[in-house]
């Protein structure tokens, strides 16, 4: 059985993700086998947390996963670990549309996990006691078992504390820390352009909680916790890796569910990794290309610099490699970024519109047959400030929140090609396809050289 804790808040920007970064590099300092998750649909924290702190985790999202197949990938992630921390997302109780879907609290509930609510004290007194009772009292499974008072005097909390208290154990407190916030919509990139200034936040931050948080009582309370317990399968991966998938991955293109990975590969690719901004030429031998999202527009100079492998991606293409790009690989394919040329095989132009385009929740749905049948559904999120001339028209895409619906998306037999980020595992027919077409692909090419 997994013992796990999730840190949650009343509202974004309440400190959650400095608090459990640091609350993650503390256990880990005390030897403790940790793991870590992310609530919702966002990669970065997940690859912040492996890339800074050296600790591997994953997405919890209760919107892209029925409860089993959440219950298995909180359970299989957490295999090897004494703890698991699970980050929360937004408001613990805010979801898709009116209700707990996607939320925390859903996710939480479904997994039986035990709350600390991380409660901001910035710009509010006594008051703090009162909202705290309102969060508690939706709370009908009595999950939330602690909090920690943030951007809080201790002078101050000593006054809070016992009157808090009569509601709910409070756990510790952090003071107002200047310049050690790790919170921000660009933290991907932040970890690539200042990963040591990153790291000494981090230790401020962990030396903090080490002094002023009950990091024991944390752990006992996620001891103490009777979490989800299913029997988990053996994950079907093929023992013959017979088709290679090459995956784009640098500091242009980032972001990744790493359960889509884990879908290619249980459908026998093994994965080769390459750089579109430094290598000149795909990995030899491969049958499929992926593309995710990441900052494109930030390295859109060097991407345009690098000539041979823009054009050995187009060739292959349009020689009927199949691919799949998501957002920022979106961008790449198309004919020009920002004035910028990329690779072309796309007949549109990317810009910066100034402000959030399209965000959310998607339900997919084809208008023909491609790596999922005709009318079948995947689900995904969409996030970006860019738009283009032409997002395509051959998928549905219905916004969870509140049923609006358009079609965009450039999907056929072999590639698909859009803004919205996929989660493969709410559609495992997606990767099995993808990969059948590889073999396809593999053997037209062997017959024709």
């Amino acid at each position: 059985m997994a013992k796990g804790i999730m840190i949650a808040a009343a509202k974004s920007g309440s400190g959650k993700t400095t608090f459990t970064c640091g609350l993650l590099k503390a256990l880990k300092d005390k030897n403790i086998k940790v793991r870590s998750f992310k609530c919702g649909p966002d990669y970065i924290d997940p690859m912040f947390h492996r890339e800074v702190i050296g600790i591997e985790g994953g997405n919890l999202d209760s919107f892209f996963c029925d409860e089993k197949m959440l219950a298995e990938n909180f359970l299989r992630g957490s295999l090897g670990a004494d703890i698991s921390v699970i980050e929360g997302v937004m408001g613990i109780y805010d979801g898709s549309g009116a209700n707990n879907e996607g939320s925390s609290y859903d996710v939480a509930l479904k997994l039986s996990v035990p709350v600390i609510l991380i409660f901001d004290c910035s710009g509010v007194g006594k008051t703090v006691v009162s909202m705290i009772k309102g969060i508690l009292a939706d709370d009908t499974a009595g999950l939330i078992k602690g909090v920690v008072l943030n951007n809080i005097t201790e002078h101050y909390y000593k006054v809070l504390k016992p009157l808090i208290e009569e509601s709910i154990t409070v756990v510790g407190y952090l003071p107002k820390m200047k310049d050690v916030g790790i919170e921000s919509r660009h933290l991907g990139l932040d970890i690539f352009e200042n990963k040591e200034e990153i790291k000494s936040k981090l230790d401020a931050v962990s030396s903090q909680i080490k002094k002023t948080v009950d990091i024991d009582g944390i752990i006992k309370t996620a001891e103490n916790a009777q979490n989800v317990n299913i029997d988990i399968k053996e994950e079907s991966h093929k023992n013959v890796k017979d088709i290679k998938i090459a995956v784009a991955r640098d500091r242009a293109f980032c972001f990744y569910y790493e359960e889509n990975i884990k879908e290619f590969e249980n459908s026998g690719a093994e994965i080769k990794y390459f750089s579109p901004l430094k290598d000149a030429q795909l990995p030899e031998g491969v049958s499929g290309i992926y593309i995710g999202g990441g900052y494109p527009e930030l390295y859109k100079d060097e991407l345009a610099q690098n000539t041979s492998i823009l054009n050995e991606i187009k060739k292959k293409i349009e020689g009927g490699m199949p691919s799949l790009a998501e957002c920022g690989g979106f961008m790449y394919l198309q004919k020009t970024l920002e004035g910028r040329k990329m690779v072309g095989v796309i007949d549109a132009e990317s810009e910066n519109k100034g402000k959030l385009i399209r965000f959310g929740y998607r339900k997919l749905s084809p208008l023909k047959d491609t790596f999922i049948k005709k009318d079948d559904t995947i689900k995904a999120h969409e996030f970006h400030y860019y738009d283009s001339s032409d997002i395509g028209k051959d998928v549905l895409c219905v916004k969870a929140s509140d049923g609006t619906s358009l079609n965009e998306i450039f999907a056929g037999e072999n590639y698909w090609w859009g803004y919205p980020h996929l989660y493969l595992p709410s559609n495992k027919s997606f990767a099995e396809n993808f990969a059948k077409r590889c073999r396809e692909y593999k053997t037209h090419f062997k017959e024709t050289v």
